[in-house]
């Protein structure tokens, strides 16, 4: 019993750990795309 205990403590750790990664990816997703957006806007005025 103590074991299946231990068991599902990790599981919702590496749930949350899962979770909190996948925030984070989509975070620097986001970013990356804003970023690729202001440097398409920067080219455009140069021409």
């Amino acid at each position: 019993m103590a074991s299946l205990k231990k068991l599902k403590q990790t599981t919702a750790q590496w749930g949350y750990l899962h979770r909190s990664a996948n925030g984070q990816l989509l975070r620097l997703k986001k970013s990356a795309e804003e970023m690729d957006k202001k440097l398409g806007d920067m080219r455009r005025k140069k021409k």
